[in-house]
């Protein structure tokens, strides 16, 4: 039993050893198998590879997918691509992408795909290079992100900078996106508002991963998530051709993951897919083989170009009076209006409107940014604000409020009755020592006139209390229990009012603190302050504007920014 015990365990550590060899052997002949992708990016490629044109067969040969169009066309392409589809997972990323996106054949250098820069390709936890999702991860781009068609390395401040802004034509006012400095602060692209125009050398690529990636995903329903419009992701594949890189990359992704991007070898499916004509003369990796012979128009350079010959058209969608990037779509398509990035300063802004408006106290017809509408016609929208002014027509005084209104709306002046104070709201800038004025007061009363309406404050319903604006347009209020004051001319505070028994108001900021006055060290002010020390201050009184036929605020809508 004791000798049969060692023959037994001699046998296993045998073939223990020899399972480790082949194991070992395995992993060497995989690896062996994998290729460098020794491409250039810019030297435009004429011919397929050979393993491009021995995957095209049976039912998916080029005659045959490119007789489909539309959904059916992205059903066919899903199945071939999945024949064979072994993706490295997100994980396996690191490993794999010192092939798929190797500098002309290097083992130990990889092409960063903004900037066309070089780095390590030696994986540092994304110290030098990370994973670029073309589809953005927020937009559901992480459906696809184990895939190496789908994922690109790039510079990790780059790849922070593009964020989830839509691929697209910045025009002028842009700011220009940059690597790290330890990859060389090189040019990546420029970006404005929420759109990202890479360096021309690369907007090919992006239009053909960004193809692949919808034909792969379900639930990517249309490339305008991450396109400004496919006009403009078109004219890209058009302009900026496939190059070596792109054609050796594909090579290289199908020795690891056995599959290949079906627009790097015919981009003309791109148009087929989209319902567009194929251009003619087309430069593409068939040599034109694969070109429709039609004279059908191409997309146009730019977003917003024609297309004639296509089965579809386009709509443009441009903004006035306000920072906003045009936007293209499909006729009929779906559009999100933006929010500006910058608004009018002492207005606020309401929406989009086709109208022009100069201070109207009734609002047009106009449509909310944030909500999607369907556009079927180029249209020109203009930024609509809102602002609202603190007049003396009609009002003879101000009183000294003493009982609780219904509504604390109206026009004002903040007082502190122990000096005949009132706040400045005049001042640009209110949060200032001796930001006050002094006025008479007789009878609980301030005689209005041109002069003091200049200190008034215009106090409105806004969310669950209120606003305060000065005259000079500035909204006050304070977002933290501590002293001090903040102002806006866009940004809107909320304040609580309440009415003291003794006929004096608590005007509470959303952060905790009290406005209330200061007399000490010389620090004379209207200010707000913690509420662990407020009731060291000054009380403060609210007198409105009263008197004729009218009283209070009114609000003007507008299109001049």
């Amino acid at each position: 039993m004791k000798m049969f015990s060692k023959r037994v365990l001699s046998l296993l550590l045998t073939l223990s050893i020899l399972v480790g060899l082949f194991a070992a052997m395995a992993i060497s002949v995989n690896a062996a198998s994998y290729t460098y992708n020794s491409g250039k990016r810019g030297t435009v490629c004429t011919a397929l590879s050979s393993k491009a044109k021995s995957y095209y067969s049976g039912s998916y040969t080029y005659a045959s997918l490119s007789a489909k169009s539309g959904s059916s066309l992205r059903t066919a392409l899903r199945a071939l691509v999945k024949q064979k589809n072994s993706t490295v997972g997100y994980a396996g990323l690191r490993s794999y992408m010192k092939y798929s996106d190797a500098y002309q054949g290097s083992s130990s250098k990889l092409l960063l795909h903004y900037s066309s820069g070089t780095t390590t390709s030696t994986w540092d936890s994304g110290k030098t290079w990370n994973r670029e999702h073309m589809w953005p991860q927020s937009l559901g781009g992480n459906a696809v992100e184990g895939d190496l068609h789908a994922m690109r390395p790039a510079d990790p401040t780059a790849n922070s900078s593009r964020g989830n802004h839509k691929y697209g034509e910045v025009g002028s006012g842009a700011k220009t996106m940059k690597t790290s400095s330890k990859n060389g602060s090189l040019p990546c692209g420029y970006y404005k508002s929420d759109i990202f125009e890479p360096l021309d050398n690369v907007k090919g690529d992006c239009a053909r991963v960004v193809l692949y990636d919808y034909v792969m995903a379900s639930s990517m329903s249309s490339v305008t998530e991450v396109f400004s419009g496919v006009s403009t992701l078109l004219s890209w594949c058009k302009s900026d051709p496939v190059d070596t890189f792109e054609m050796s990359r594909n090579d290289a992704v199908q020795s690891i993951q056995g599959s290949r991007n079906p627009f790097i070898d015919y981009p003309e499916l791109g148009w087929k897919l989209l319902g567009y004509a194929v251009p003619s003369g087309m430069v593409t990796p068939s040599n034109g083989s694969g070109s429709s012979s039609s004279t059908g128009g191409s997309t146009g350079g730019s977003t917003g170009g024609s297309n004639s010959g296509s089965t579809t058209s386009t709509v443009t969608i441009k903004f006035t009076g306000a920072t906003a990037a045009s936007i293209t779509v499909e006729k009929g398509g779906r559009v999100t209006l933006p929010t500006p990035t910058s608004t009018a300063a002492g207005k606020t802004f309401v929406g989009w409107t086709t109208s022009t408006v100069s201070s109207s106290t009734t609002a047009p017809t106009y449509y909310k940014a944030g909500n999607t509408y369907t556009v079927s016609s180029n249209l020109t929208l203009k930024a609509l604000y809102k602002y609202t002014t603190s007049s003396s027509t009609g009002g003879t005084k101000y009183t000294k409020v003493t009982s609780t209104p219904s509504s604390w709306e109206g026009t004002y002046l903040i007082v502190y009755e122990g000096e005949n104070m009132v706040l400045n709201g005049s001042l640009t800038n209110p949060d200032v020592a001796k930001n006050y004025k002094t006025v008479t007061i007789s009878g609980n009363s301030i005689t209005a006139s041109s002069t003091v309406n200049k200190y008034a404050v215009t106090i409105a319903a806004y969310s669950s209390g209120y606003s305060i604006r000065t005259a000079s347009g500035y909204y006050i209020g304070k977002t933290t229990n501590a002293n001090g004051m903040n102002k806006s001319s866009s940004t809107k505070y909320v304040n609580s009012i309440s009415l003291l028994s003794n006929g004096t108001v608590n005007i509470k900021g959303s952060g905790g603190a009290y406005l209330r006055f200061n007399t000490t060290s010389g620090q004379d002010r209207f200010r707000y302050f913690k509420s662990s020390s407020y009731t060291s201050q000054k009380a403060i009184s609210l007198y409105r504007l009263t008197g004729g036929s009218s009283s209070g605020s009114v609000t003007y809508y507008t299109t001049n920014a």
